[in-house]
């Protein structure tokens, strides 16, 4: 038999709105999954712009701590580090724009780099005319000047430490020859000291001879005999020059002279010539002295010691106007040195010596101090431009820097608008989800109850007709006139019901006549017993009649 009831349709429209959900679910994840490749496929890009964003941190640090060192050897280790820095970054940009799959890249000086990265990803190449291959663009025209700037800063500042390096070890060799002067000043020193301890007895012996009249002539012997060791002493000395040593023996006759007129002509004399000779003697021993004395040269070692403090201040002094001043202090006490070494030190002292001291000391100080004023300068230069060359740097980093947070923006902004896109596709999807499941509930709510009142209230009808048919209510019939099966149960019911009336009535009528075949039978029963009676009664006569006969 055919099923026409609504629970195979309700059936059927589960099953069409199961079969909708699956399909929006495929789609669903065709959707997603697409959006999820185009998210996957801005990975290597984000990754491969933060390398190169992290290069150029690591190239900054690099540039910073050239700056800041100033031992060759570890400037050259930070050097080739940039210059390797510099390949990686030139790689990545190249990478990006012509893509690594492509036979032009993989023709470049860069491939043999970027097999050594163990990039993870190949990268697609960029197409032209794009925000992101113009930023590219700007960004690897931004760090060709960059490099450009760096190498010309890390150039100037080897030279710059180089000709600091240069003129520190000048101011060093400075030192050797101005010790020599200062030996050779604290030797005249000791030798004047020598010469003038002899002067200075001679003149205490002849102050003791005038207060005691030396009596023996003891005084006069060791006074005599002192101006012969003196004289001795001078022309021994190598420490001074011949035009010295004859000044010096000059005066020294002079005063000597002197004393012996003051020893001969003392006794004869009145008081007032003895103060005359006496004071004639004290005036020959003072020009002695001053003679003497005037071989010192502490006016020199003071003059040099000004020099060697003021070049000291000079080099180590970074205000300007200290360091000038100092270079003039340098440099005047320089000009009255030089003119006291080429005129009066070779007369006054030892040719020998004195020229070694001049030729192979003092003149190699002055070329020093010389050398380290030009060097001094162009270190200043050298330090100006290498300033305006930290600025070019640091301006074209920033230019980098700013090009780099460009292309690094056009990529998150491109990976936003797809992570965007597939959160509003996936938003969009759960809407439309949650809409069909709605949809479905409510449908199925209302199929469930079209479906439970199509089958309860038929179901209740025919139980109350039923129960009508058990209380022998035959006269009713269910109204509802439907196709599906509970149609055919109420018309089974309604034919049953009728069928039962039509048999009652059958019976009914049978009955009736099974009572008039009753009664007739009845009927005919009292004829048969009447007659029975008739008959016995006959039957008794009979009987009776023959017993009578007999």
């Amino acid at each position: 038999m055919k099923i026409r009831t609504k629970i195979p349709l309700g059936f059927i429209v589960l099953a069409l709105l199961a079969a909708v959900v699956g399909g929006f679910a495929i789609y669903a994840f065709q959707e997603i999954g697409t959006s999820l490749e185009e998210v996957r496929s801005s990975t290597p890009l984000l990754l491969a712009t933060s390398r190169i964003k992290d290069f150029l941190s690591e190239k900054d640090s690099l540039v910073s701590s050239y700056l800041l060192e100033e031992d060759t050897a570890t400037l050259d280790q930070i050097k080739g580090e940039l210059e390797l820095l510099d390949n990686k970054i030139m790689t990545y940009i190249e990478a990006l724009r012509l893509g690594t799959e492509s036979e032009e890249f993989e023709a470049s000086s860069y491939y043999s780099i970027w097999e050594k990265e163990e990039f993870p990803y190949s990268l697609p190449l960029l197409e032209e005319g794009t925000p992101l291959y113009n930023s590219l663009q700007n960004l690897k025209g931004f760090e060709v000047g960059h490099q450009s700037k760096v190498n010309s800063v890390t150039t100037l500042w080897r030279e710059f430490l180089i000709g600091r390096q240069q003129r520190d070890e000048a101011a060093l060799a400075m030192d050797e020859p101005a010790q020599v002067v200062v030996n050779f000043i604290q030797s005249v020193a000791q030798a004047v000291e020598k010469f003038t301890q002899p002067v200075e007895e001679i003149n205490s012996l002849i102050s003791r001879w005038l207060a005691t009249g030396d009596p023996d002539g003891t005084i006069a012997v060791s006074i005599n005999s002192y101006f012969e060791s003196f004289s001795n002493d001078i022309d021994t000395s190598s420490m001074i020059s011949d035009q010295t040593k004859k000044d010096i023996k000059d005066k020294l006759a002079l005063y000597r002279q002197n004393w012996e007129k003051l020893q001969n002509n003392f006794p004869i004399a009145t008081p007032e010539e003895r103060d005359n000779l006496y004071m004639e003697c004290y005036r020959s021993y003072s020009s002695l002295k001053r003679s003497i004395e005037n071989l010192k040269m502490d006016k020199w070692m003071d003059k040099l010691n000004t020099i060697n403090q003021e070049r000291k201040n000079y080099l180590l002094l970074s205000d300007p106007e200290v360091k000038e001043t100092a270079r003039q202090k340098v440099e005047t006490n320089l000009e009255q040195m030089k003119k006291f070494m080429e005129e009066d030190f070779l007369k006054t002292y030892g040719s020998v010596i004195a020229e070694t001291v001049i030729n192979d000391r003092w003149k190699p100080f002055v070329e020093l101090w010389n050398e380290i004023v030009i060097k001094d300068n162009y270190l200043k230069f050298a330090e100006e431009q290498t300033k305006k060359a930290i600025t070019e740097v640091r301006r074209t980093g920033q230019e980098v820097l700013a090009a780099m947070n460009d292309m690094n923006q056009e990529v998150l902004d491109q990976f936003d608008t797809t992570v965007a896109r597939v959160s509003e596709l996936q938003n969009r999807l759960s809407q439309l989800l949650y809409l069909i499941v709605g949809i479905i509930v409510i449908l199925a709510i209302i199929l469930g109850i079209v479906i439970s009142r199509s089958i309860v209230s038929p179901i209740n009808r025919s139980v109350s007709f039923a129960q009508v048919l058990e209380k022998g209510d035959l006269t009713q019939e269910i109204s509802l006139r439907r196709r599906d099966e509970l149609g055919i149960l109420f018309n089974s019911l309604n034919q049953a019901s009728r069928s039962l009336r039509t048999f009652l009535k059958e019976v009914a009528e049978g009955a009736e006549t099974i009572i008039s075949s009753m009664e007739n039978l009845q009927h005919a029963s009292r004829e048969i017993a009447q007659t029975g009676d008739q008959i016995g009664q006959t039957i008794s006569q009979v009987a009776r009649g023959s017993e009578e006969q007999s």
